[in-house]
């Protein structure tokens, strides 16, 4: 079975590779105008969310989850595939309600596609990825619905 949510596992935990750990990782805000700020290098990215509804109550104003994980070789390419268009898959328009709490966080990374989407896996294991549509490695593909169809 596909990870859906954060994994409970220890040794899922335990296995992350220690670049995506050590290494400073930056955020944006999650919007077309922000394309500016990131690099036209490879690395891996996810894409957050926290609520903006209740972000004024707790325990939700600290809760911020990773909704979509993934892998670019050029990621200022990457974010405006995400956040520009027609596309009715762009994350731009399933998020819209959220527009205020999304967020682009990415690592550059230089290695080659291989390592990169090992990387994306094992971050897919952890916290799931739930607009993530396919595993990048894994032999049990995610399936989801498209937030339209459901």
């Amino acid at each position: 079975m596909p990870q859906l949510n954060w994994n409970l596992k220890s040794e899922a935990w335990d296995n992350i590779d220690k670049i995506l750990t050590t290494k400073d990782w930056k955020s944006i805000k999650f919007l077309f105008d922000s394309r500016v700020f990131l690099p036209k290098t490879k690395g891996i990215y996810m894409i957050s969310l926290s609520s903006n509804k209740i972000a004024n109550v707790k325990p939700f104003s600290t809760l911020v989850t990773p909704v979509y994980i993934g892998i670019s070789t050029n990621l200022r390419k990457r974010f405006v595939d995400h956040t520009y268009g027609n596309n009715e898959a762009l994350f731009r328009k399933h998020l819209f309600d959220f527009r205020g709490s999304v967020k682009f966080w990415w690592l550059e990374v230089d290695v080659d596609i291989t390592k990169l989407k090992m990387f994306e896996q094992s971050l897919i294991d952890l916290f799931g990825g739930s607009l993530n549509q396919i595993n990048s490695v894994a032999e049990n593909k995610i399936v989801i619905k498209t937030l339209k169809e459901t």
